[in-house]
């Protein structure tokens, strides 16, 4: 779940990247009403590991409401981390590979820290009996405009 920043050397968290493409598309433009951001899942060779959430998100009515705590994000991302992007609405959102540590006493980095350790064992030849273990999943959504 950990990536490269292609501009910069410190690493970034995969999911809080993709909020600038499928999700900051709302902030960026005011036409588009719906993104969806299909997701592979699984080991792809033997040194490609993906482990995407797909989503189908909608556009809210300016001052619809704020999001909440029970919206679905993506895996290891918070509130704060979408803040910035208030009118959208995800309709479906891909199980990861296990849920989120959310609650408890773990912060945002130790959240994360633990679900890319889980990412890890994924991993073909990980030796553990995670490996392989991803989530498949089908999501839909109707929609109207």
């Amino acid at each position: 779940m950990w990536a490269a920043n292609i501009s910069a050397s410190e690493s970034i968290w995969q999911p809080l990247d993709w909020t600038n493409g499928p999700l900051a598309l709302f902030q960026k433009t005011k036409n588009i009403q719906f993104s969806i951001n299909p997701m592979v899942t699984g080991n792809l060779f033997d040194d490609m590991i993906v482990d995407g959430q797909s989503t189908i998100n909608q556009r809210l009515p300016r001052g619809t409401r704020p999001l909440n705590e029970t919206d679905d994000l993506y895996i290891g991302l918070d509130l704060v981390d979408v803040q910035y992007i208030s009118e959208f609405k995800t309709l479906a959102l891909a199980r990861w590979a296990r849920d989120d540590p959310r609650g408890g006493n773990l912060t945002k980095q130790e959240r994360r820290l633990l679900l890319h350790q889980y990412a890890l064992e994924l991993a073909p030849n990980s030796k553990s009996k995670n490996e392989n273990n991803y989530a498949d999943t089908v999501i839909w959504s109707d929609v109207t405009y």
